[in-house]
């Protein structure tokens, strides 16, 4: 995998192998940070990246110029990776923690500007996952959450939905936090 864009573009990097990992491929990950270029002043937007696998939306994120991202992961192989990784690219700003989303999302709630959900494709309740990120206070007013998900799935007419795009096997859907 590569970081496709930012001040970390160009470069290389192999998360461990496993089942639980399906990595966002760099085209559909250069088409994501694409559309989130209209809508986000990276400076000014903290991330959270749930189920965040091999970190390739997170690391791109930090590039971009993300003030802090937070990547929730449940495997320790690939927490452990990410963890070095950030020590060795001397990336301050990615925290890295160990632990299913969905025990991360019971504590309490800090808004984001830009919520990543990439939970596996077989995940019963991705919408009420949505809806608890935009419910819970996880997301800032006007921020985005955006879901990756099986083309097979739509969530058009969900709370907040605003788009979605597909990109091979992939879709991502977006959402917006209403602006008080």
């Amino acid at each position: 995998m590569r970081i496709v864009g930012g001040y970390l573009g160009g470069r290389r990097f192999d998360p461990p192998a496993g089942p639980h990992l399906r990595p966002t491929t760099d085209r559909a990950r250069e088409a994501l940070f694409n559309i989130l270029a209209n809508h986000t002043v990276w400076p000014d937007t903290p991330v959270l990246d749930l189920f965040a696998g091999g970190g390739g939306v997170s690391l791109e994120c930090i590039s971009r110029g993300a003030p802090r991202v937070v990547a929730v992961e449940k495997d320790g192989k690939t927490v452990r990776y990410l963890r070095q990784l950030a020590l060795s690219w001397a990336v301050g700003n990615l925290e890295v923690v160990h632990s299913p989303a969905e025990r991360f999302l019971a504590g309490p709630a800090e808004p984001f500007g830009l919520v990543f959900l990439d939970p596996p494709y077989a995940y019963p309740g991705k919408a009420a996952l949505v809806e608890q990120v935009r419910s819970r206070g996880w997301v800032a007013p006007g921020g985005w959450v955006v879901l990756e998900h099986a083309t097979s799935e739509s969530f058009e007419g969900q709370p907040g939905f605003a788009q979605a795009r597909t990109y091979g096997q992939s879709a991502f859907a977006f959402f917006q936090a209403p602006v008080p």
